[in-house]
């Protein structure tokens, strides 16, 4: 009974950082894993083979295959160097969201988040779903969402306001 206008309203393509991860089974390198004390679905883009099952394994459509080097559009400093806080994406390989696990790590919220709330506050939020006192865990508890293809049984961990 979801309104026409929430059903065809586009949708971004995060990855879900599920709780089962289907891209994390494919893998034939181990490029692609879970990572255990936050549940981030990360990925090794230096080991990634680019054969791309782990786009074909995401039912969220949440991967992409760089077809040309994504270098020339990404921002250096005055001496040609790239920013050390996240790898050099290549051609040929496959890369997707990592809640950017770099600004994580610092105690950051993913830049998406921030760039996100600069405009809205409160249009995104990112925290602990284990934390019962987390804004997140409060949200959930409070608030009507919905996260996509539940039924397929991977558990996604992005959820949508209705």
């Amino acid at each position: 009974h979801t309104p026409a206008s929430v059903r065809e309203a586009p949708v971004l393509a995060l990855c879900n950082h599920c709780a089962e991860p289907p891209c994390t089974k494919v893998c034939p390198t181990g490029a692609t894993w879970k990572r255990e004390s936050d549940g981030v679905v990360m990925m090794d883009m230096h080991r990634c083979i680019g054969c791309r099952y782990c786009m074909a394994a995401c039912p969220y459509g949440s991967r992409s295959f760089n077809w040309r080097d994504p270098r020339p559009f990404v921002e250096t400093d005055a001496q040609g160097n790239f920013s050390s806080e996240f790898p050099t994406r290549t051609r040929g390989v496959v890369e997707k969201c990592n809640f950017c696990a770099e600004r994580i790590r610092e105690g950051l919220e993913p830049a998406c988040v921030q760039a996100a709330n600069e405009v809205a506050e409160g249009t995104m939020v990112f925290g602990d779903l284990t934390d019962p006192n987390s804004d997140i865990s409060r949200i959930l508890n409070e608030q009507v969402t919905m996260s996509r293809r539940v039924n397929l049984g991977t558990g996604p961990n992005v959820f949508y306001l209705v």
